[in-house]
């Protein structure tokens, strides 16, 4: 899916009116934090955004110039990427990207730009040096900053950027127009978990995702059956068969998506015949989504997952 102006203007009216506005009048912020939830296209945004700094035809990027080409081939050279997801954010990352802007010689109203994606997965050296950039940009330079967890973001980074959500896609119009080879239950999970088409297969291809999946959709159905054993099925489904954080924090978030949209009335989720059944747990339910939200911050924190699990049964059980 390749992100463009209508696009940008059509689902993110207030980053697109921030963002033109700010060109307009000379007066773009040296640094930006996009936040949203994963489904959101934060990262897409971002990119556009940079792009645009440097398009040959307007304000937006034309995804057709030379510069927008060179762009897209990642050949730019006024232009750098740091990828927070791929790994730890570290000082060197930082400090490549202070000299690879302090080298360039940049002409007068030219424009440079730099994304960093998941910057809530830095290093606390790191976050110093970043706050050195941020507070003395080399310079006619940009900073794009993405979190898919505003919590984590330190306040010493938040205070310098200006902070703009974008927005998760309509994902009612996503499940109804799907016509690919996955269910359309497992597919709404993924537009949950990411906006990219591309990372939507690589999740439901994983056999991580599977896995946690079923065990997931186990322990539910039991919950909606009023089975007297669904502890034990919690526990044999995932305690026994799930291993590692991806598999922990799948099957948490397939139970948070299908609780949320029962305790909301969802009516456009592909869940909402199974949620029917479990209405009638909805205080339980509630103190479930606290209890998971907190499992999934704690993800990496090696916490013991079959406790974790018999908590949550003991929440789903209480009367």
């Amino acid at each position: 899916m390749i992100f463009d102006e209508e696009r940008l203007r059509h689902n993110q009216p207030v980053l697109s009116s921030l963002f033109e506005r700010s060109r307009k009048a000379g007066r773009l912020s040296h640094a930006y934090l996009l936040f949203g939830e994963p489904s959101a296209p934060i990262l897409e945004a971002a990119m556009y955004l940079a792009k645009s700094l440097e398009c040959e035809r307007g304000i937006f990027a034309c995804n057709e110039c030379d510069s927008c080409r060179r762009f897209e081939n990642g050949t730019h050279p006024d232009f750098l990427f740091i990828d927070g997801q791929a790994g730890v954010i570290k000082k060197g990352d930082i400090d490549a990207l202070s000299d690879f802007f302090s080298m360039s010689s940049l002409e007068k109203g030219h424009i440079s730009a730099y994304v960093i994606n998941h910057i809530e997965n830095i290093t606390q050296e790191a976050i110093n040096a970043l706050l050195k950039t941020l507070e003395e940009p080399s310079g006619n330079t940009i900073a794009f900053l993405t979190t898919t967890n505003r919590d984590k973001v330190l306040p010493t980074i938040l205070s310098r950027c200006e902070k703009v959500m974008v927005r998760s896609p309509d994902l009612g119009e996503l499940i109804a127009s799907y016509r690919g080879e996955y269910k359309p239950e497992e597919y709404y999970i993924a537009c949950n978990l990411a906006f990219s088409e591309q990372r939507r297969d690589e999740i439901l291809d994983s056999k991580e995702f599977t896995s946690a999946y079923e065990a997931a959709m186990s322990y539910i159905l039991a919950l909606k059956d009023g089975s007297s054993y669904s502890s034990y099925t919690l526990l044999k489904e995932a305690g026994d068969s799930l291993k590692g954080n991806k598999c922990y924090n799948y099957f948490y978030t397939v139970l948070m998506i299908v609780f949320s949209d029962t305790v909301s009335g969802n009516t456009t989720s592909p869940f909402k015949d199974i949620e029917v059944g479990l209405a009638n747990k909805s205080v339980n339910l509630v103190k479930a989504i606290s209890f998971i939200g907190e499992m999934l911050t704690k993800s990496q924190a090696n916490l013991n997952f079959t406790f974790s699990l018999a908590q949550l049964g003991s929440i789903m059980e209480d009367r």
